[in-house]
């Protein structure tokens, strides 16, 4: 997240015009840092869905002395000894908040703040 709200930041401070009002830096960012994090969610989200399904898959497995009982993926930045619901649970939570976030922030941005600051432009009163 700081990554991306920060590349943004760079590129929009090199390719913007002296004068630009703080208003369009401020909407620009927010709008291209939120839709650059939806494209950094969504592998994120798809590793934590396939580790869920393949500890799901191994532990529902009737024959234990066939097949390991250990799901063979890797918890993506895992902590210690602590258990693996736990940090599933964790990922999932934080997850659904980060989605709620940046989906709310992209339906206002495009429903409500741009429409005005369109107006705004087609008015010239600026």
């Amino acid at each position: 997240g700081l990554g991306i709200a920060s590349v943004v930041a760079f590129v929009i401070w090199r390719l913007t015009a002296k004068g630009t009002p703080w208003h369009v830096y401020l909407t620009v960012w927010v709008s291209w840092t939120m839709a650059l994090s939806l494209v950094a969610l969504v592998p994120v989200d798809l590793h934590i869905v396939y580790l869920k399904r393949c500890i799901n898959h191994y532990e529902d497995i009737g024959k234990p002395e066939l097949i390991p009982r250990r799901c063979p993926m890797q918890e993506w930045r895992s902590v210690g000894d602590v258990d693996k619901d736990i940090i599933l649970q964790r990922w999932e939570n934080a997850l659904k908040v980060m989605w709620l976030t940046v989906y709310t922030v992209c339906q206002f941005n495009g429903w409500i703040l741009l429409t005005f600051q369109s107006s705004y432009v087609e008015s010239r009163h600026f």
